[in-house]
Order: structure tokens, then C-alpha cells, then sequence
């Protein structure tokens, strides 16, 4: 049984990958030069590529697949901070705030972030998932 306040853990991308960013602005039909084209990124103030938003959550996510790796996300409220950009680390942690039963099992509730290495915060919010009854 999990408790409330206990941590994640920790997840790290140690270097974001320029190259799906512009698979992925294909794939959204994002026109935005921000996540394929340098020069675009940096005439616009950024000193690489942009990551784009729903990759930087999948990033986030991540935290809590792996700390819960039987349990099924039904909610998500991420808002996002700050930017995360290619060739960054970043890191994501979080801990449970919040535990029900449900009919299926426990449903938590977990404050996520990810943060960038000396670029501070790129995302906040929280989680919530189904972890089934063990067996």
C-alpha cells in the first residue's frame, strides 16, 4: 500500500533529442519553426530548438509510469512553466499527495514537475491513476 507523501523517485532524460522534435511538428501538423529550426529558435530568444509541449508531458509522465508501472492514468493537469529545450537535462520527480479506494483499487493522486538543469521548473501539475489490488 502506497502512503500519502511518498516520493517518485526520480526520472532524467540526460540529453533531449533535437531530431524527433521535428517528426513530431509533422505529426501535431506544427508549423511553429521553434521546434526544428535553430536559427528560427534563436532569433525568437531561445538558445536551441524548442521541445514541444505534449513531449516535454509524455517526459513528465513518465515519473509515475514507472513508479506505478501496474497503474492506469485517468487524469492529468499539467501546466507548463517554462520552456524545455534540445540538448538539455532534464529531471522529473513528484510524490503522492492523495489516496482513495475505488472499486478497482487505490486511486492516487500525485504533484509532479520537471525541471530542466540550471534552467529551473518546466512543468507543474498533478496525476492521478488507478493502481489495481495486488493478485
Amino acid at each position: 500500500m502506497t502512503t500519502t507523501g511518498t516520493a517518485l523517485g526520480e526520472w532524467t532524460c540526460p540529453e533531449v533529442p533535437a531530431d524527433p522534435m521535428k517528426v513530431l511538428a509533422l505529426l501535431l501538423d506544427d508549423p511553429n519553426p521553434l521546434h526544428y529550426d535553430r536559427e528560427a529558435a534563436r532569433r525568437a530568444g531561445f538558445a536551441e530548438r524548442v521541445n514541444h509541449g505534449p513531449s516535454s508531458i509524455g517526459m513528465l509522465l513518465n515519473i509515475v509510469r514507472r513508479a506505478f508501472p501496474e497503474g492506469r492514468i485517468v487524469r492529468y493537469d499539467v501546466g507548463l512553466v517554462g520552456s524545455v529545450l534540445a540538448g538539455q537535462t532534464v529531471r522529473a520527480s513528484g510524490a503522492v499527495v492523495g489516496r482513495e479506494r475505488v472499486a478497482a483499487g487505490e486511486r492516487l493522486t500525485c504533484e509532479v514537475e520537471l525541471r530542466v538543469d540550471g534552467g529551473g521548473l518546466a512543468l507543474r501539475g498533478t496525476v492521478d491513476l488507478v493502481v489495481p489490488d495486488p493478485g
